[in-house]
């Protein structure tokens, strides 16, 4: 072995055996250099960019204005407030129409409220009243 690392020998141009020699580019160094900076991208990397461009636009107009987006998820938030004031405010409702039943049944009964939806019902009034309109 001719001065060589072991189990290499030089090829052609001074190459070790299972390399390549790197291309020698000749000719045309003046116009891929830096002075000539005026390159165009190919048409597929146009493509592309304008594809992956668009999709990221898609996405993101899908995540503000979709069916699951940042705005129907704020319509739906000020919705189920408004439904849980008017749930709460029917929950009261009840509550007053079950005290004013209660004071009305027979096992409780409140002779003041009685008096009171008698006369606005039924018109009563006693003898010793003055009626004013």
């Amino acid at each position: 072995m001719s001065g060589s690392a072991a189990g290499f020998r030089r090829g052609p141009a001074g190459a070790r055996r299972g390399q390549f020699p790197l291309p020698v580019r000749r000719g045309r160094m003046a116009e891929n250099g830096p002075e000539n900076m005026n390159r165009t991208l190919p048409i597929g990397a146009l493509v592309y960019v304008l594809l992956a461009l668009l999709l990221s636009l898609y996405f993101a107009f899908a995540a503000v204005q979709g069916p699951s987006g940042i705005l129907r998820r704020v319509q739906l938030e000020a919705e189920t407030a408004q439904l849980v004031a008017e749930r709460d405010a029917l929950a009261a409702e009840v509550a007053r129409m079950k005290s004013l039943t209660r004071r009305l049944s027979d096992e409780y009964l409140d002779l003041e409220l009685l008096d009171e939806r008698a006369r606005d019902v039924l018109g009563l009034v006693r003898g010793d009243e003055l009626i004013v309109r």
